[in-house]
């Protein structure tokens, strides 16, 4: 996914959902938490991502 290369920062917002960025504001990339165990990405639609964590 282009841009993604350049994310520093990571926000969990109020939802629940978590969103990525190159600035602290501006999200790359946000996800929400997915059926089971982690999260998928909606904004951008596409390409689906998923976030995962070995839960340590």
């Amino acid at each position: 996914m282009p841009g993604i290369e350049r994310v520093k920062f990571w926000h969990e917002q109020a939802d629940g959902s978590v969103a990525f960025s190159e600035n602290g504001v501006d999200p790359i990339v946000t996800f929400g938490v997915a059926d089971g165990d982690g999260y998928e990405s909606y904004a951008p639609a596409t390409p689906l991502l998923a976030l995962t964590g070995d839960g340590q």
